[in-house]
């Protein structure tokens, strides 16, 4: 761990810190200022998800606040932003990622039946938050 963290890494680690669970989509909007396709619609607390298929009606609770809807959907065109910026930048957010999780600061994930990315951050990553007062003011 000789090295520090890079300016993404910092901004990841910040944001991971605030919600629950931090997706892609959040960090190519929020640090890479990637406009969407379509506005990312969130769950909000409290909000009533209707029954459906036989399972009954669902309310969102406090640790899914801010999630997002639809998260196997598309958000970010890769023709607006050019082919080759994109795989740039996801080859780019994915080694971050991956890095922050080999040093133990987040856990990465994966959806499973549908094509999404995100992590959360470990008790060692708001150690690292509380620790570098830096990233906890900006």
């Amino acid at each position: 761990m000789g090295r520090g963290l890079s300016p993404l890494q910092r901004y990841i680690l910040t944001e991971a810190g605030k919600y629950p669970r931090l997706y892609y989509a959040d960090i190519l909007e929020g640090y890479f200022k990637w406009k969407p396709v379509r506005p990312i619609r969130r769950y909000k607390a409290g909000e009533v998800l209707p029954s459906a298929m036989g399972f009954p009606s669902l309310t969102i609770g406090p640790e899914d606040d801010g999630g997002i809807k639809d998260l196997g959907s598309q958000n970010f065109s890769r023709q607006a932003i050019g082919e080759a910026v994109y795989s740039k930048t996801m080859a780019t957010l994915s080694r971050s990622c991956l890095r922050l999780g080999e040093r133990g600061l987040v856990t990465c994930l994966t959806g499973t039946r549908s094509h999404w990315s995100g992590v959360e951050i470990t008790d060692a990553g708001r150690e690292w938050l509380s620790v570098n007062s830096s990233a906890t003011l900006r």
